[in-house]
């Protein structure tokens, strides 16, 4: 069972290392990938929303108010 579920985690599941059994280390790498490609995102969200005009705020449903709230939080924040 232990061969199958390491072949599984190493073909199947991308930024695998395999470091032992610790769940916490077999998926580190994934984790700090996908959240800071997450970050990334949400800061290029936040500055396009911020480039956005009122007219067009205002066909997302957006106020001016409600843009300049979400676009001043930091990347980490959600």
């Amino acid at each position: 069972m232990s061969n199958y579920l390491n072949t599984f985690k190493e073909e199947i599941i991308p930024g695998y290392i395999a470091l032992g059994n610790d769940p916490e280390k077999l998926f580190g790498f994934s984790r700090i990938r996908s959240t800071a490609l997450r970050w990334r995102q949400r800061s290029k969200q936040r500055s396009a929303l911020e480039n956005l005009d009122n007219r067009l705020l205002n066909d997302i449903g957006l106020s001016r108010e409600q843009a300049v709230k979400e676009t001043s939080k930091p990347f980490w924040q959600d």
